[in-house]
């Protein structure tokens, strides 16, 4: 070991974690004298996640390899000027050392995503709890005014009817009234809880319902399995709400099921809804509700079941092997300062695309939106220099934009399918890249980026090549030297 190296848990106390994995590594080469990789498999080759000196590509010629934990790849050791038992155990602890950093990257990614999803759902609990609020208060005050309604009216004609009885004219007129009362309020009773909801759920209660209007109610479809109370609580109210305004006309209503319980309500005529209560209320729960009058009225109730959040279709790990990402990822964490626009960034930038390239994809649409946000900063601040620097030198951002332009037919018209190929369009390990069988060499590897280089040189230098496509083989010259492992 030279005497430029320290004990990999030396390194491991004295750095932060964002940038524990990169100081082990250099820690390695540094001491061995030689070069050192962290890389993660991929279909035919190699990722590189972390190297010294920065910017290898590949892990060829490798004298050691160790695992990094049990998915985090292997630390190789490339050239060392000294390869004994000394810098095997160097290696070896660097590698467990580099497996604890990778473990808390994943950690930290994993905290900033559940971070992020427990402040939205705080402000989600915060506004639902205010419109439930809001929608309770509503709900008294139709309830009172029902309840005094029907009191006032139908008390009024009881007494009535029991003066007349007391002048001689019998019992009759005021058993009717007070029948009328009773029903009257049996209703309203109905309203808030319907008897057959507990017991037989909202199709039966809705049909019960049905049965005490004055114009038909077709029924069809299927409402499946039973749901949870609130649940069909909640549809049954909404769905109540609209047959009740619709009561004149025959009606139709029709069932279904999927992640949510809907309905969709049709009357052949057009209906005057005033329905704002309870599409408040619905959508206290989650739900919605959608009305279209035109000659006829057609209202649509959805009411979505609770589930458990999506699993991120992006391992982590991948996110991790992304050089691009970090930086960029650095940049987000750097300009979180709370506001709404900051942390819709950080948490779309936890939720990248199901796609072969998406960490760099997530990238860039994180850039794009920070530009806009780090453009109202002072001209001097730090940030917006940062942000600038990081999009100027990202080649995987150029590389995104050139494959936009070759799907759109814009540039390299007749060599738009290698191009895409080089730009990783059919897989961004080397040998996919270069168009090289899974079993290529990295010699092979070698060869054929030296052959891409060349190609595309000679291609921006014909003469009859526009200024557009000399562009486009410049990206794809930078690309191929990529390619390319250090001698």
């Amino acid at each position: 070991m030279s005497s430029a190296g320290r004990p990999p848990h030396e390194v491991a106390a004295a750095e932060p974690p964002e940038r524990l994995a990169a100081a082990l590594v250099r820690n390695l080469a540094e001491s061995t004298g030689g070069k050192a990789v962290h890389a993660v498999p991929a279909e035919r080759s190699h990722v590189v996640v972390e190297s010294w000196p920065a910017g290898l590509s590949g892990v060829a010629d490798a004298v050691g390899e160790e695992p990094v934990g049990s998915t985090g790849g292997s630390l190789f050791l490339i050239a060392p000027t000294k390869w004994d038992d000394a810098a095997r155990s160097l290696l070896r602890d660097t590698a467990a050392w580099l497996g604890v950093a990778v473990q808390l990257s994943r950690l930290h990614v994993d905290h900033s995503a559940a971070d992020l999803r427990a402040q939205r759902l705080t402000a989600e609990l915060s506004s639902a709890r205010a419109r439930l609020a809001q929608v309770r208060d509503l709900e008294r005050h139709r309830l009172v005014r029902a309840i005094t309604e029907t009191t006032l009216r139908d008390l009024d004609e009881v007494r009535t009817s029991l003066r007349a009885a007391d002048e001689g004219r019998g019992l009759a007129g005021a058993e009717n009234a007070l029948e009328e009362l009773i029903d009257d309020f049996r209703s309203v009773v109905r309203g808030v809880f319907p008897s057959m909801l507990p017991d037989r759920g909202p199709r039966a209660a809705l049909e019960e319902l049905a049965a005490t209007l004055p114009r038909p109610v077709t029924f069809a479809g299927d409402l499946g399995r039973r749901a949870g109370w609130q649940l069909e609580s909640g549809f049954y109210h909404a769905v109540s709400a609209v047959l009740n305004l619709m009561a004149d006309h025959p009606v139709t209503v029709t069932f279904s099921r999927d992640d949510a319980l809907r309905a969709r309500i049709e009357a052949p005529a057009e209906v005057d809804l005033r329905l704002s209560q309870d599409v408040e209320r619905l959508a206290v729960l989650g739900g919605e509700m959608e009305a279209v009058v035109d000659g006829t009225t057609v209202v649509a109730v959805r009411l979505p079941e609770r589930v458990e959040p999506v699993t991120p279709a992006v391992d982590p790990a991948e996110l991790e092997r992304s050089a691009i990402y970090r930086k960029v990822r650095d940049l987000v964490r750097r300009g979180q300062d709370g506001s709404p626009e900051w942390e819709a960034i950080a948490e779309q930038l936890t939720a990248p695309p199901l796609a072969a390239n998406a960490p760099v994809i997530a990238a860039r649409r994180a850039m794009v939106a920070m530009r806009d946000l780090v453009g109202k900063l002072p001209a001097d601040h730090e940030l917006r220099w940062a942000v600038e620097q990081v999009a100027a030198d990202a080649h995987e951002f150029a590389e995104l934009d050139l494959l936009d332009e070759l799907e759109n037919g814009r540039v390299l018209r007749g060599a738009s399918a290698a191009a895409a190929r080089l730009l990783g369009a059919d897989g961004i390990d080397p040998r996919s890249r270069l168009g090289l069988p899974a079993d290529a060499t990295d010699e092979d590897v070698l060869v054929a980026a030296r052959a891409a280089v060349s190609g595309w040189r000679a291609h921006a230098e014909h003469p009859v090549v526009g200024r557009r496509d000399r562009a486009a083989c410049e990206v794809l010259v930078r690309t191929a030297e990529g390619l390319l492992a250090p001698s």
